[in-house]
């Protein structure tokens, strides 16, 4: 307020001091107006008495008869002229050009003129002079004071005779008492308004400098509020703020940035800005720093760098720093908002390292698990998901889950996560992914927000596949388990009932004889008991084929070569077929030889060749194949009771109409026959299993309902002719790094395939029908090298398949694979003579070879 203290007691001082210049410079500016309007007014009246008595008095003429005469009706005439309340003339003199007064009115007035007056000297120069000046008048009484008034002497040169030559000079006396009147009182006006406008300037101004006062007194008001805050803000602040000039040296250091860097408040003023920073390792901040020392000029407000400081003490530490600079030219201050980032860092560190720990083990964990928002976008995954997804985290999370998990557009009808995502409530469920071609056991464990609401799931999937694979192969073994000793047991039974009924039957048949010895053959018994003997012999040809289902029958074992033993049956096989079924054989040159009994082996290939008679009513392809095998570890998975090494395969395949799955499962069981009755005994099989058994080798059937069926026979090679077996060398087996479409419909060979292949080297994509394989082709962008595929499949076979991908994949291999030789899959029509073929059980050693072989091509 101490300035409205001062607006008070100087605003009466500056009031009159208005007043005062107000009237000065009134008076200074009506006496300048008074006496240009004296001058002009003079002029005017002179010029116009000098028209008049140039214009029109008749002059000459009257001054030539009579002077005085004249002299005195012109002045008459002049006196009587018009100018008004304000100029009456009241005296006249005429000089000559002597400057002699030849003639006058008489004037109370004291004459002003004489000879030598300059202004009479100039009017007879032919120029009209007039002035107004005070003058004394006649003293009336004597003894009085002079009486003084102010008059306009008005002089005008006449011409006479010729024009330009000045004869006489009127000197004219005016009175311009009303006319001066007239004067001062429009200077007055004047002046008083200028002292009324200055008053009413000062009020103006004193007006509006008191509001801008006020306003200036609030804003500095605000501003003192402000700076006490500002002051307050600083040193109370957790941040260190340090300011400096332009040279540098350290202005201003708030409490905290004296404890950050160890100053006391004496030595603030000593140091300078720079010294307080490490700026080796602070490229861009020591560029800052030296812009502004040098120039003014700073970053943008907000900007942070990071350094490190150097305390009192010599010791570093790290801290973040943003500067701002205030100020222009060269009085711009620089402040640094300084904090100390040591606490932070380590924070960070700890973070940083939980982080890496949790990625670490979020990673190490084996189950595939992914994080979904509730629009099923996937926002985390392991490692474990991108290898079972095969793709990179980086495309995984910009899907939706069900396209990464099951290539579709939209959830599954059975969804675990939909479940979770509508009840809120963890769920688990075990399927069968035909995208990823795997069992998965899948978990969908809710999410929750702070406020308890639904925000997402935790997806984890376990591969169970090798599992379940474990779990069917077990269940294979079992039921082979199972099978192996029902047939023992059944053998056993078999054998111990043939033994006592051949006992049985011996006696019928022996005592039949005896009959028949004694009978005639014209007697009526004789045919009664012909007919025992000969139902003694059947029933002894039935105890026969139980012996040989038991492994009791007696064997005549020697080598043999199967090629023979099939070439010398071949005409009797021929008969036995019909004429409307082609026997076709497939021998394989060099085969070795097997200890067998010939006959048994016979008795075997018709039993054979008798069934696939029944399944082609109509005619077909019955084919027998030799080659040699090397059974390995994965025969030995698919063959209860198979041993390692080398062995024959005799391979006997019909055209018929194959055997449905679950009359394959008993198709060895003894009396087990699809025969109508009185047709079959239902021990044709049970006794071409009981012989092979009995040999030491195995017996495997495949077949498919309209395809056909393949029994395939292996027998141990003899020992004088056994080859030397190798020991399996996974070294060996040949890689690659090739692309390969797997089409397989069992998902346990599917398994077993990709398995193996996989860690070879190769890339597999896997399908388990034809149309699978083509949305797969079409979903894949890059090469595929080779098509492996199963010949029979429902709703397109391996052919059709594969036809349709060459129309797309010109350079791309082909192998079929079957359970049928490949002569079988000829002869029903499905592939042509000639193709890339392996046949099942495929052993991982020659499928390696025979992608090899193909692709090395």
């Amino acid at each position: 307020m101490r300035n409205f203290t001062l607006i008070k007691k100087f605003s009466a001082i500056l009031l009159v001091a208005l007043v005062l210049f107000g009237y000065v410079m009134g008076k200074i500016i009506s006496n300048s107006l008074r006496q240009n309007m004296i001058t002009r007014s003079s002029e005017i009246t002179a010029n116009f008495l000098r028209h008049e008595i140039k214009h029109h008095l008749d002059f000459d003429k009257s001054l030539s008869l009579h002077p005085d005469t004249c002299y005195k009706e012109i002045c008459s005439k002049l006196c009587s002229l018009d100018f008004g309340n304000n100029l009456k003339i009241t005296h006249i003199k005429i000089w000559n050009n002597d400057h002699q007064v030849v003639w006058s009115t008489g004037s109370k007035y004291e004459g002003r003129l004489d000879k030598e007056t300059l202004a009479l000297n100039t009017v007879f120069d032919g120029k009209v002079y007039a002035d107004i000046y005070p003058v004394q008048k006649l003293s009336v009484n004597i003894g009085s004071e002079d009486v003084t008034d102010e008059i306009m002497d008005i002089l005008v040169p006449v011409a006479l005779g010729k024009p330009g030559n000045v004869s006489l000079v009127f000197e004219m006396y005016a009175s311009v008492e009303n006319l001066l009147a007239d004067i001062d009182l429009h200077n007055r006006v004047i002046w008083m308004s200028i002292i009324l406008g200055s008053a009413f300037l000062y009020f103006l101004l004193f007006s509006l400098f008191w509001s801008a006062s006020r306003k200036i007194e609030n804003q500095n008001s605000k501003i003192r509020e402000s700076e006490d805050r500002y002051r307050n803000l600083v040193y109370c602040a957790q941040e260190g703020i340090v300011s400096a000039d332009m040279t540098g040296r350290i202005l201003l250091m708030n409490e905290t940035a004296e404890l950050m860097f160890g100053y006391s408040k004496d030595e603030v003023g000593k140091r300078k800005f720079i010294s307080l920073l490490e700026l080796d390792e602070s490229e861009e901040l020591s560029k800052q720093l030296d812009d502004f020392f040098s120039n003014g000029t700073c970053c943008s407000i907000g900007k942070h760098f990071e350094a490190k400081g150097r305390k009192a003490d010599g010791g570093t530490f790290p801290l973040e720093i943003s500067l701002s600079v205030s100020g222009e030219d060269n009085n711009c201050i620089l402040t640094g908002l300084i904090r100390d980032i040591t606490q932070r860092n380590n924070l960070f560190e700890q973070i940083a390292k939980a982080k890496a720990d949790w990625e670490e083990s979020f990673d190490t964990i084996n189950d595939a698990i992914t994080i979904h928002d509730k629009e099923f976008n996937i926002i985390r995954a392991n490692k474990a998901a991108e290898k079972m997804l095969g793709q990179p985290v980086q495309v995984l999370l910009k899907q939706k889950c069900f396209r990464s998990y099951h290539g579709t557009e939209g959830p599954p009808v059975i969804c675990p996560s939909c479940d979770t995502l509508r009840t809120g409530i963890a769920s688990t469920t075990e399927v069968y992914e035909p995208f990823l071609d795997k069992y998965l056991e899948v978990k969908a464990l809710p999410r929750f927000d702070e406020d308890g609401n639904l925000s997402g799931l935790v997806h984890v999937v376990r591969d169970i596949t090798d599992r379940k694979m474990a779990e069917e192969k077990q269940y294979k073994l079992q039921s082979q388990l199972n099978q192996s000793q029902k047939m023992e047991s059944i053998g056993r039974l078999a054998g111990g009932i043939a033994h006592d009924f051949n006992n049985i039957l011996s006696a019928i048949i022996g005592y039949s004889e005896l009959v028949l010895r004694e009978l005639p053959p014209e007697s009526k018994l004789f045919g009664d008991v012909k007919t025992i003997r000969e139902a003694g012999e059947k029933a002894s040809v039935l105890t026969s084929q139980l012996l040989a289902f038991s492994r009791k029958q007696i064997l005549y074992m020697r080598p043999i070569d199967m090629n023979k033993v099939v070439e010398d049956l071949a005409k009797i096989l021929s008969r036995v077929i019909g004429e409307d079924i082609t026997l076709d054989l497939r021998l394989y040159t060099g085969l070795g030889k097997v200890v067998a009994d010939p006959g048994q082996i016979e008795q075997v290939l018709l039993n054979l060749a008798v069934n696939a008679r029944d399944a082609m009513p109509g005619g077909g392809y019955f084919i027998i194949e030799t080659s040699m095998v090397d059974l390995e570890d994965d025969y030995i998975d698919q063959l209860a009771g198979a041993k390692l090494g080398p062995h024959v395969l005799i391979a006997l395949t019909d055209t018929g109409s194959g055997i449905d799955e679950d009359i394959r499962e008993h198709i060895f069981d003894p009396f087990f026959t699809t025969k109508e009755l009185g047709k079959g005994t239902g021990l044709g099989l049970a006794t071409v299993y009981g012989i092979i058994k009995q040999h030491g080798g195995q017996i495997y059937v495949y077949s498919e309902l309209g395809k056909g069926t393949t029994f395939k026979i292996y027998l141990p090679l003899a020992q004088e002719t056994k080859t030397e077996k190798k020991e399996r060398c996974l070294d060996c087996i040949p890689s690659g790094n090739e692309t390969i479409l797997l089409v397989e419909d069992d998902i346990s060979v599917s398994g077993m395939i990709r398995a193996f292949l996989e860690p070879e080297g190769y890339t597999i994509l896997t399908a388990s029908n034809g149309v699978e394989a083509l949305r797969v082709n079409k979903g894949y962008e890059g090469k595929i090298h080779l098509l492996l595929t199963d010949v029979i499949m429902p709703k397109m076979n391996g052919q059709e398949l594969a036809d349709e991908l060459k129309k797309t994949r010109l350079d791309m291999e082909v192998i079929f694979m079957s359970g049928y030789t490949d002569d079988v899959i000829a002869h029903h029509g499905v592939l042509e003579e000639g193709v890339n073929f392996i046949q099942k059980p495929i052993t991982c050693s020659r499928l390696g070879q025979k992608l090899r072989e193909v692709l090395g091509k």
